[in-house]
């Protein structure tokens, strides 16, 4: 048995490590606006052009099925992350959409919600930092979950401001 596993070993982690690389390389959107930046796979994303206004930038995949948005915004409302989190958070649904919530976390400064909205699969990270909501929102079709649920994660992490 453990033979037979030490020989399988070896391909298991090339098979890994394809898997791993198929989205690299990652690079790197800073806004000096608000002052935040973000890991971003850069063969599967494309930026599309920053804001006017200089507030974030729009990038989609290449058959435009995905498409992520990252921004800042001031604070004009004076809401408090929480009052934001728990809008956020909460499934909705008209006639045109369904936004149903299946993960939401929130922490000192910022929070995560993810879940469905309509066909895709969406996450939201926002930090509310000197009175400035910096915020990035990914959304992709389901069919497409095995190539973007893996990177989530490192964009999460790499998301600072």
């Amino acid at each position: 048995m453990k033979s037979s596993l030490f020989r399988i070993l070896p391909f298991i982690l090339l098979f890994m490590v394809q898997s791993v690389s198929a989205v690299e390389p990652f690079s790197t959107y800073t806004n000096s606006r608000f002052n935040y930046s973000i890991e971003y796979p850069a063969n599967l994303l494309i930026p599309r052009g920053e804001a006017p206004n200089g507030d974030g930038q729009i990038f989609a995949s290449a058959d435009g099925q995905a498409q992520m948005i990252i921004y800042g915004t001031h604070n004009v409302f004076e809401q408090s992350l929480q009052d934001l989190f728990q809008k956020e958070s909460q499934d909705a649904a008209n006639d045109k959409i369904t936004k149903q919530v299946t993960y939401k976390r929130q922490k000192d400064n910022w929070f995560v919600v993810s879940g469905y909205i309509g066909p895709k699969i969406f996450y939201q990270k926002t930090f509310l930092s000197n009175d400035l909501f910096k915020s990035f929102y990914i959304e992709y079709p389901i069919s497409q979950r095995k190539l973007y649920d893996p990177i989530l994660g490192r964009m999460g992490r790499s998301f600072k401001g």
